[in-house]
């Protein structure tokens, strides 16, 4: 497994990420990873992860197509991508350890309740114009599909700034307050 520190930014609004870095959209995310992109993408690969491949968005026969309005499709899974990302910290009242899983985090404006459970799929961002896409946009764990975030979420998912009920939000009756220092923990699929 792969650890990595991190706090709690964001406790309740809209996400577009469960992980961002501290200059990354800090905004829409769950959590701010103190690690560089290039060094969370060696630790994936050095715990044997392989990336999927995001669908080619300008297909439109690979997008998610609901009400008229075209959603980007999610990650392929395949084989060596898969991973469980669970986030831990001390409760500020009691100093217990908490550990839940990363989906657990997360509010779906859809279903009125957590993202189900699931394994993250390894995309591992890209390179554009001879840099690693993760390093210059800090976008690590993204729950709406991401090209240069380094994971994915796998469900389709709505763009949550188009309606109410569309997207993910923050859990804030799980999460404990902003700054909390948290540790983000990875776990390939099937260890």
């Amino acid at each position: 497994e792969m650890r990595v520190p991190g706090r709690i930014n964001q406790r309740a609004g809209i996400i577009e990420y469960m992980a961002v870095g501290p200059k990354g959209k800090t905004h829409e995310s769950v959590l701010v990873l103190d690690v560089e992109g290039t060094h969370l993408m060696v630790g994936c690969l050095l715990l044997g992860l392989t990336p999927a491949p995001l669908s080619p968005q300008q297909d439109p026969g690979l997008r998610v197509v609901r009400d008229g309005s075209a959603d980007p499709a999610p990650p392929k899974r395949q084989d060596g991508s898969l991973v469980r990302l669970d986030v831990e910290w001390k409760d500020p009242k009691t100093g217990k350890t908490q550990r839940h899983r990363a989906e657990a985090l997360t509010w779906n404006r859809q279903r009125k309740a957590s993202m189900k459970d699931t394994e993250w799929v390894f995309t591992g961002s890209s390179i554009w114009r001879g840099n690693f896409v993760a390093e210059l946009e800090q976008s690590y764990i993204a729950t709406w599909p991401d090209r240069s975030a380094v994971f994915n979420n796998p469900w389709p998912s709505r763009n949550p700034y188009r309606g109410d009920d569309l997207g993910y939000g923050a859990h804030p009756q799980l999460l404990p307050p902003v700054g909390t220092p948290i540790t983000l923990i990875v776990t390939p699929s099937g260890s």
